[in-house]
């Protein structure tokens, strides 16, 4: 096949186009459109030979000669092309099912110095059937003719494409990973232009030196854009011809290709994300406000742009993104009402705010290639997706599943889901690995993460001892698959044996004092209760014994009883021996500081919420969690009562000395990811309740996974 070089540097007119191969111009009624240079390539291709099928093959070695690439990269370039055509797309390139595409309507080729006003000539290969050989040849032919022949063949080839079916765009994902030797950071690091053709991110170098790199979907190499070291985060302006990041405190602007970066204004120092509107104005948020700002493009000093609600108890707006009319935007509301976190929608000319959905991350808008817009938001780590109605400003029909293990980030409790999308239904976005493995981390109230307790290992049930000196843990042996338990010493990180079994050992609780810890064993396949000194001194003791497993809870503050439960039925082990007393129907129960109260979780509901009752348990309980709930634990001096719902770590300000339980004020600390597997405890909270240590999962990022069509996967 001729090299792609090799074009007639003629000038052709289709419908309201205008090609000029010579010069490499696209235009639509005087307007300059921008194509890559391979989809450039692709339709200068496609014109010259009107009418001819080319295989897939022939396209892809007439685009790449000297490269291998695969289908999708060809379908990408077809898909990027329609779009640029917009609606008269079908009109020009048609889909030929297992044979490949051509271009198929009327094309006049006019002498660069005359006006399709005057004389043209007018090619006239005739269109090769769907199902004739892709590989005929065919013979160009030019006639000199006025321009009223013209329009009645014009009119004829108008009538024979009305007979044919348009084409159909198919769903195309692959990947994309950051160049050899750089990683891409979990938080706020991907962005796609508005037309879906490039992508821009953050890449890490080996000497955590971070950068900004930009790569063509067409191409198969990024390369690194100059001025852009220190970045945290980027994002696009709408045509596509400028990027804005945040770095080193400042927001700047960066013209492509090869503009020098401008201060836009100065900002908080730390992670931060904006949007840019048709009309130049930028919306951004740091970690170091608790709103939204506005700011020119072209620079000025920041103004506020939202309010945070008291009385809805609004605590931070992040993450805003404009909608199409370059007016409304949407944004991520965080509560201390669980019921009242979401996507909101907001105008630029007012300052009513309308809530849109809950989420457990930003949002971002997104139009498929048909124009349908769609709002993207994260339930738990599922990336959703819905109908947007802009006209009547709110969501429409059922949401759906586009991928599962969405990479959730967080900085200083703030969640950020990594995903982006075009203007015209190119999305791109990471997932998550599990490794296996967990790491114990302290974390702050506000959920700032303040230091790694260990290295990695698969960690599970890890409890602080009552003076907060050591932890006590259960870790998976990776050669023989079995559970043992170890003791850290939290001031010198000594970590030490304290089980030594082949079977597993796990699920340990310290008693009230610290001497002792008791746990379970697995014995001839039975779980049973067994109880050891801490210093390790002595052999294990064994408490209880019978032919049901039985799972340790808590023991009581006053160290009288061990509670434990066989299925959903949990009952209490005397200290002192003796027949256990219950049943009781609860799970994970944790028993008040004082002594008179016990938390616990049951699904008498339809779903796993946290209760309160008597302790010993009587008549009458209060219900604590309205969205779910598990792992209740108390704060040390019984002010507080501690729960995980939907990944959230959230207190309630309780009073306990009371003849009768009052529970207070409910509020979400902040995001945490957890393990997914069900345990008795996957957090310690400090006795301050200043602090918390959780097990975190460590999991891995994917490479960048970019869809396009991306709705049509789904259905849509």
């Amino acid at each position: 096949m001729a090299a792609m070089s090799k074009t007639t540097g003629a000038v052709y007119e289709f419908g309201s186009f205008r090609l000029d191969s010579a010069r490499r111009l696209l235009m639509q009624n005087d307007r300059t459109l921008t194509l890559p240079p391979k989809t450039f390539d692709l339709l200068i291709l496609l014109v010259e030979s009107r009418g001819r099928v080319f295989t897939k093959k022939e396209l892809m070695s007439a685009l790449w000669p000297d490269t291998f690439v695969e289908d999708a990269s060809l379908t990408f370039q077809i898909s990027v092309l329609r779009k640029t055509l917009g609606p008269e797309a079908s009109q020009w390139i048609e889909t030929l099912p297992r044979y490949g595409y051509r271009f198929s309507g009327k094309v006049f080729e006019v002498d660069p110095g005359f006006t399709s006003e005057g004389a043209v000539r007018l090619l006239t290969e005739t269109a090769a059937p769907p199902h004739t050989s892709a590989f005929r040849k065919h013979r160009r032919v030019y006639y000199w003719i006025p321009a009223g022949v013209l329009a009645i063949a014009a009119a004829y080839l108008a009538f024979v494409h009305l007979r044919e079916s348009p084409p159909v765009e198919r769903a195309v994902t692959f990947q994309i990973s950051p160049p050899e030797s750089f990683a891409t950071p979990d938080l706020d690091s991907i962005a796609l232009s508005p037309n879906g053709d490039r992508l821009v991110f953050v890449g890490v170098g080996p000497d955590g030196g971070r950068q900004l790199w930009l790569r063509s979907l067409d191409s198969l190499t990024a390369a690194a854009l100059p001025g852009t070291e220190l970045v945290d985060s980027v994002f696009w302006s709408p045509d596509g011809g400028s990027l804005a990041f945040f770095a080193a405190g400042k927001l700047k602007r960066l013209d492509l290709p090869s503009g020098s970066p401008q201060i836009i204004c100065e900002t908080p120092v730390g992670r931060s994300s904006g949007t840019w509107s048709r009309s130049g104005v930028i919306l951004f948020e740091t970690l170091g406000h608790p709103e939204i700002y506005r700011v020119p493009a072209t620079g000025g000093e920041p103004k506020s742009a939202t309010r945070l609600d008291v009385s809805n108890r609004e605590t931070r707006h992040s993450a805003p993104q404009f909608l199409a009319d370059g007016r409304d935007f949407i944004y991520f509301v965080q509560s201390e009402r669980p019921e009242n976190t979401g996507i909101y929608l907001e105008s630029l000319d007012s300052k009513s705010a309308k809530r849109l959905t809950n989420s457990d991350a930003n949002g971002v808008y997104a139009r498929s290639a048909g124009e349908a817009s769609y709002l993207l938001f994260a339930r738990g780590t599922s990336l959703m997706a819905q109908r947007f109605d802009l006209t009547r400003r709110e969501l429409a029909g059922a949401p759906f599943l586009v991928s599962q293990r969405l990479l959730i980030a967080f900085a200083s409790g703030l969640p950020r889901a990594a995903v982006s999308a075009s203007q015209n239904g190119v999305l791109a976005y990471r997932t998550r690995i599990d490794t296996g493995s967990t790491e114990l981390v302290w974390f702050d109230r506000a959920g700032k993460r303040l230091e790694s307790v260990g290295e990695p290992a698969d960690y599970s049930n890890p409890a602080l001892s009552p003076d907060e000196r050591r932890l006590v843990v259960s870790r998976m042996d990776p050669q023989a698959r079995t559970r043992d338990l170890w003791l850290l010493d939290l001031s010198n990180r000594a970590l030490s044996r304290f089980t030594f079994d082949p079977a597993d050992e796990t699920n340990a609780v310290w008693s009230p004092d610290g001497s002792r810890i008791a746990y379970n064993a697995l014995r001839n396949g039975v779980i049973h209760i067994y109880e050891k000194e801490a210093a390790g001194t002595s052999e294990p003791r064994l408490l209880l014994q019978s032919s049901e497993n039985k799972y340790i809870h808590a023991w009581s503050p006053d160290g009288k009883f061990l509670l434990f439960r066989i299925g959903p039925i949990t009952w209490a082990l005397p200290g002192t021996g003796g027949k256990p007393a219950g049943p009781y129907a609860m799970e994970n129960p944790r028993i008040s500081p004082n002594g008179r109260w016990v938390a616990y979780t049951s699904n008498q509901s339809g779903r796993s919420e946290v209760y309160v009752q008597n302790f010993p348990p009587a008549e009458g309980k209060w219900q604590i969690s309205t969205a779910g709930g598990t792992e209740p634990s108390w704060r040390a001096d019984g002010k507080e009562l501690f729960y995980i719902s939907a990944d959230k770590l959230m207190a309630m300000q309780v009073k306990t000395d009371s003849p009768v339980f009052e529970p207070g004020i409910v509020k979400p600390l902040f995001a945490v990811r957890l393990e997914t597997t069900a345990r008795r405890s996957r957090y310690q909270s400090a006795s301050n309740g200043r602090r918390f240590l959780v097990n975190l999962p460590v999991e891995s990022s994917s490479p960048i996974t970019i869809a396009i069509n991306w709705t049509r996967s789904q259905g849509r």
